[in-house]
């Protein structure tokens, strides 16, 4: 009895300090939104008025609850906060498109950038830097168009820290914010033990794992995307008319996670309408039978049309409003006139003229790799599910890994998930739980359609939905009291700790190596500009302009230079070369 109570003290604590942060991000984005709107531009007063409005809602919202449990809640959020700041300002984003654009929009907002009314090419151009940011206005498509929520807030992050690398938190926090609520969801579903694995295998999946220390945002908001479905499903139990609190709550963490979601990428807003709508339909079939489906429906439509509102209009005002009226279409440069091909080139040659299944199953069901047209004449290949060849192990295991990107042991899991999945429906089926079938039924077929009709859903960053098939099976498994069902679900939990345990191996390993690497050769560029001399720059591509606020926020004094060759004596970085010739 002791034991279950101090468990559920634990996890009450764990769930307010992710409510905390997640109220803390989603006042940042929306404050910062509107301060855009009225012509302000990121300064270290942002950061300073949102957390006196999260302290302000602590105050009003949890004024019920035990003092005493509010503080824990808010020094635990806190401590996980500094400890993100800690952990990526002592890494690198060593990514193509972290350095080429998410850096540059970063870096851009916290030297004033109000993208709200100036364009990123002029901004670049009127920059006066060594680097000359205009030579980078590539890359100005992608910053100007796209949604900027986790740019926004990881601005406002380094206007207090001046580190563009301490700026990269949100994935981290994502992961713990995740954690924590879809283990109280689960934990009312299901055993401590399966709620711990299950949360924990959604948010240390093998794309957030691979994309923790750098800009990318796939495994970020796959993670919303969970704490949306969990959200929903909580807002669907029949109780919960009865559970204002809760029910107050649930959509408290819905509305942020849409309003993160659909701001991250342009898939955050189709994948959250979509998954959204289902649930909508679901609460509409029951409001009608209860005859109450005109006062729901007004009730939903009202709720869902504010979200939406601010999440499009003020927070996505300079993506989706601004391409709306000066590109004809919300989601250009991926939708529209003269949009964008960004999965051409990144997709293998053989993917040319094959359709979107065929393209799926090869990429799950092949040998891990980053087979990409434009860098290599390699192909997928084929391996047996359960397998693991030691190149899969030895190849480049990057963010974006573009061939059986879910894992090395991901096809075999897939399969399995599947069949379960099927015995689920039938049993279902068998006896008349209808809304229960439907919900499982609808969720399987739309991800299906998804894949046919979402270019690139054979890149497992693109596909975050494909991840639940096997949770899904585990969830459903543990909940049953029949020993088998345990089994089952033990059997897939141990399968996905495999699978992620290995791409978090090669990963971290690798990436941890080249860390160390960087931190020596930034303390030989330190010192050769603290002894009054500019150090000697070359970039391996202009598009890597972004270098600059790393060299800023190191205070080292630096001279570009066009060539490689002008370098006495060239040490290459990852993205960029200096002169050793003057140590």
């Amino acid at each position: 009895m002791e034991k279950t109570k101090l468990i559920n003290n634990i996890l009450k604590i764990a769930k307010e300090s992710a409510i905390i942060l997640l109220v803390f991000i989603g006042i940042n984005v929306l404050l910062t939104s509107i301060l855009f709107l009225c012509h302000i531009s990121i300064s270290n007063m942002n950061f300073g008025m949102s957390l006196i409005f999260t302290i302000m809602f602590i105050l009003y919202y949890y004024k019920t609850k035990e003092k005493k449990e509010i503080i824990i809640a808010s020094i635990v959020a806190i401590i996980v906060f500094m400890c993100s700041i800690f952990v990526c300002s002592h890494t690198y984003d060593l990514t193509w498109d972290g350095n080429t654009y998410h850096k540059l929009a970063v870096g851009m907002m916290k030297d004033g950038w109000n993208p709200a009314y100036q364009s990123a090419k002029s901004f670049m151009k009127d920059t006066k830097t060594d680097f000359k940011l205009k030579d980078a206005d590539r890359n100005s498509i992608w910053i100007q168009h796209y949604p900027k929520a986790s740019w926004i807030f990881a601005a406002n992050i380094y206007s207090i820290t001046n580190s563009i690398e301490s700026s990269k938190i949100i994935t981290l926090l994502f992961m713990y914010i995740g954690f924590c609520l879809i283990l109280d969801f689960c934990y009312k579903k299901t055993n401590f033990v399966f709620s711990i694995l299950i949360s924990f295998l959604l948010v240390v999946n093998p794309v957030s794992v691979t994309q923790t220390f750098n800009f990318y945002i796939d495994g970020l908001m796959g993670i919303c995307i969970y704490i949306i479905l969990c959200s929903l499903m909580s807002l669907s139990k029949k109780d919960i008319e009865t559970e204002m609190q809760c029910k107050k709550e649930n959509w408290i963490i819905l509305a942020i996670s849409l309003l993160i979601c659909i701001n991250l990428k342009f898939t955050g807003l189709v994948y959250s309408a979509i998954f959204c709508f289902m649930f909508f339909v679901l609460w509409m079939y029951r409001a009608y039978k209860e005859n109450k489906f005109k006062e729901r429906f007004i009730y939903y439509f009202k709720i869902f049309g504010i979200i939406v509102f601010v999440s499009v209009c003020v927070v996505g005002f300079s993506s989706y409003v601004k391409n709306t009226f000066n590109k004809g279409n919300p989601l250009y440069p991926l939708m529209g006139k003269n949009k964008e091909d960004i999965i051409s080139y990144n997709e293998p040659l053989s993917f040319k003229h094959r359709n979107s299944i065929d393209k799926f199953f090869t990429s799950m069901f092949s040998k891990q790799d980053n087979v990409q047209s434009t860098m290599t004449d390699k192909e997928p290949s084929l391996k047996i599910p359960f397998t693991i060849h030691r190149e899969e192990l030895t190849n480049y295991i990057g963010p974006d890994m573009r061939i059986s990107g879910f894992g090395v042991w991901f096809s075999g899991i897939f399969v399995l998930s599947l069949c379960c999945l099927g015995f689920f429906l039938y049993k279902l089926f068998k006896n008349n739980e209808k809304e229960k079938f439907g919900m499982l039924l609808a969720f399987i077929i739309t991800s299906f359609i998804l894949v046919i009709i979402t270019e690139g859903s054979w890149w497992a960053r693109y596909v975050p939905y494909i991840y639940l098939f096997p949770i899904l099976s585990v969830f459903i498994a543990s909940k049953e009291e029949k020993i088998r069902y345990k089994v089952i679900s033990g059997v897939l939990c141990f399968a996905l700790l495999v699978n992620v345990g290995i791409m978090s191996y090669t990963t971290f390993t690798k990436y941890f190596n080249r860390y160390s690497e960087i931190r020596t050769d930034m303390k030989t560029i330190t010192s050769i500009s603290r002894k009054n001399k500019k150090v000697k720059i070359a970039l391996y591509t202009k598009a890597f302009s972004s270098l600059y606020y790393n060299l800023r926020d190191n205070k080292i004094s630096f001279k570009v230079v066009k060539d490689v060759t002008k370098l006495k004596n060239p040490k290459f970085v990852d993205y960029f070369f200096y002169d050793r010739a003057d140590e």
